[in-house]
């Protein structure tokens, strides 16, 4: 049975979401594991309050444009050694600014809510 794995890269800085899918493409490919890779571009609009005195406030908004790569990588039995050996090498030496995701068959561990979750399809 084949198992599905995204890996989720975002950051605010495309350079940095281009590199990285590069490095990781490439150590793919030498250990043997094949991918896809779909790329979406979002921007979300914040506001920030900023407090002029101590009764006013006034409002600031900006856009923050973030860049989504997702990397499909397809494992089944014969390849899932590789597999993690990858998952072992990619622990470290991640550039800063960069958020990274490991979904497994649609399930992945948040950092910050501390608990498995499913991703939204």
């Amino acid at each position: 049975m084949n198992i599905i794995c995204v890996i989720k890269l975002s950051a605010s800085n495309l350079y940095v979401v281009t590199k990285t899918t590069e490095v990781i493409k490439n150590l793919l490919s030498l250990i043997g594991l094949k991918t896809i890779i779909t790329t979406n571009k979002y921007k979300k609009l914040y506001t920030i309050l900023r407090s002029t005195n101590a009764d006013k406030k006034s409002r600031q908004q900006f856009y923050y444009t973030s860049v989504k790569k997702n990397i499909h990588i397809i494992i089944n039995k014969k390849n899932i050694s590789c597999f993690y050996k990858f998952l072992d090498m990619i622990k470290t030496n991640l550039p800063t600014g960069l958020n990274l995701q490991i979904c497994i068959n649609c399930v992945y561990y948040d950092t910050g809510q501390k608990k498995f979750m499913t991703c939204a399809k």
